[in-house]
């Protein structure tokens, strides 16, 4: 279908990437658009804007556990125990609810990794509390191998909480030069590691 989408990227009359990455996507793809684009991120349903806590020694994540895989966890709790090393008080709390098997493979790979004593699984948050669950956190972490735009990242800064994304997709590209988000390369434990200390630090 490369010919057709191509057709559509050229002929649509506008098109709203709703991530820059997405946009220098379909243009080293389809080539440079004629027609206008307009950046239009996805409408997240937290209207609260945080400042950030006091809290500095907590890592936070969250997501559904059924996607454990594509969240990318086995790398994100193997970056936790790196970073633990430079950060003794270091700790983890992942919010999130899915099947028992899913969360017992969650749980496995938080042993595996060792950071079992320094990991609380706070279950399925309310959406009317997570905020508050993630502005009590130095760092939001998620490292998906897969992520279109990930409301999550934004929700996470709306709470005042800085965030480390994948690199090259999610919201890359809204905040080159920013102290508060950080791209990096998902499948590095010690890439994410390195960021996670820099961002508590």
């Amino acid at each position: 279908l490369h010919s057709r989408y191509r057709t559509v990227w050229h002929d649509a009359a506008q098109v709203f990437p709703f991530s820059p990455w997405i946009e220098q996507w379909c243009q080293d793809r389809f080539g440079t658009r004629r027609g206008p684009t307009s950046l239009l991120p996805c409408i997240v349903a937290s209207e609260r804007i945080l400042p950030p806590s006091q809290n500095a020694d907590t890592v936070c994540t969250a997501f559904n556990l059924d996607f454990w895989q594509n969240k990318n966890l086995q790398t994100l709790a193997a970056a936790i125990a790196i970073a633990r090393r430079e950060l003794p008080a270091l700790k983890f709390k992942l919010a999130g609810s899915g099947s028992a098997a899913a969360t017992a493979k969650v749980r496995r790979l938080i042993e595996q990794a060792g950071i079992a004593e320094i990991t609380t699984l706070s279950g399925r948050i309310p959406p009317e509390q997570i905020q508050d669950w993630m502005n009590d956190a130095a760092v939001f972490a998620l490292p998906s191998r897969r992520e279109t735009f990930g409301m999550v990242f934004i929700e996470a800064l709306l709470a005042g909480t800085p965030i480390v994304y994948p690199a090259g997709t999610a919201v890359d590209g809204y905040f080159a030069g920013a102290e508060f988000a950080q791209g990096v390369d998902a499948g590095s434990p010690r890439d994410l590691a390195a960021a996670i200390v820099a961002m508590v630090r």
